[in-house]
């Protein structure tokens, strides 16, 4: 019996206020799409690499440029979780302190936005988008620790 190669990923994922379930029969590619799969591609983001696509992943992609891809409701807009993840302590705790707690959660500091020094963009130490998505909990958990959410990308929809 194959593997799935997603299975990693988790089932439900909350971000912005919302719980968004993993969507069956599709997948994402994070990096350059190979040109066998053009043809399967429902949203492509070329300028940030990423592209969602229908049907089970082939096994020539790289784990590494594999994602899950989540809606908030069945048939809903893909949401493909880019594996950053931002989180906020409280004010007057700066999240360049607490760099070893997040390091011990199994994240690395990426960015630390010059007008809240209180939050940060995290990501996965492994570097793996599943691990960052495993592991919400263990940020959750230190100490001030005020918000944890995952960054989503969605395609743009007309208003």
């Amino acid at each position: 019996m194959p593997v799935d190669p997603l299975a990693r990923f988790p089932e439900t994922l909350e971000a912005g206020g919302c719980r968004y379930t993993r969507r069956a029969g599709c997948y994402a590619v994070h990096g350059p799409l190979p040109p066998e799969l053009l043809r399967s591609a429902l949203h492509q983001w070329p300028q940030s690499g990423l592209a969602v696509c229908a049907g089970d992943p082939p096994p020539s992609l790289p784990p590494a440029a594999l994602g899950a891809v989540y809606e908030s409701e069945p048939g809903g807009t893909p949401m493909v979780p880019s594996g950053r993840i931002f989180v906020r302590f409280a004010e007057g705790h700066r999240a360049e302190d607490r760099e070893a707690q997040i390091a011990s959660a199994g994240y690395v500091i990426q960015q630390v936005p010059e007008f809240a020094p209180h939050a940060a963009w995290v990501e996965a130490r492994s570097g793996n988008i599943a691990d960052a998505l495993l592991h919400l909990s263990a940020l959750q958990a230190l100490p001030d620790m005020e918000n944890v959410e995952p960054q989503v990308l969605s395609p743009r929809s007309a208003k």
